[in-house]
């Protein structure tokens, strides 16, 4: 196809609105504009499909800043290495959630209970996290958030309607 100047402009365009919404260089920017004081253990806590990369970016951020990553979690649908050696990783399930998003939240709630008042905890959330951490209320069984969600799902609902929903429970 031959190269016209619009056309060059166009991809140019696209280009740059990809690169500016890349998962991995915006949650480094954001993470670097946080004013963490030097000396507070940093907790990292990202869920959902972007979780790895956004992790992995948080990460580089801190360990350039030099700052204590004391511990955290990553909760995605696929398996990953953690990017830093005190933090961990689980699968969840997703679009539904199972016994794996049932597991991590108690690894996420355990977690948390390990943190102190004077910690930072950077918390990213991504697409997906809903069902990938999955912790129903009380009274409401994990087998009754499966079918809440495979109901939902199969009910035609946009993702605000469902996530309206989702959120009760």
């Amino acid at each position: 196809m031959p190269t016209s100047p619009v056309r060059d402009v166009l991809i140019q365009l696209f280009d740059a609105a990809i690169a500016g919404a890349a998962t991995g260089p915006v949650t480094a920017r954001g993470v670097e504009s946080l004013s963490i004081p030097r000396g507070r253990r940093v907790w990292v806590l990202a869920i959902g499909k972007a979780a790895h990369a956004m992790a992995a970016a948080t990460t580089g951020a801190l360990q350039r800043s030099r700052h204590e990553i004391a511990g955290g979690l990553i909760v995605a649908p696929e398996p990953a290495p953690a990017p830093y050696g005190t933090i961990q990783t689980a699968v969840g399930d997703h679009p539904v959630p199972s016994t794996n998003s049932f597991a991590a939240a108690a690894r996420f709630g355990e977690l948390a209970g390990r943190m102190s008042s004077e910690d930072i905890a950077i918390v990213l959330v991504s697409g997906g996290a809903s069902s990938l951490i999955a912790a129903p209320i009380k009274g409401i069984t994990e087998k009754d958030i499966t079918k809440l969600y495979e109901m939902l799902l199969a009910s035609g609902l946009d993702i605000a309607q469902m996530n309206a929903v989702r959120k009760r429970f």
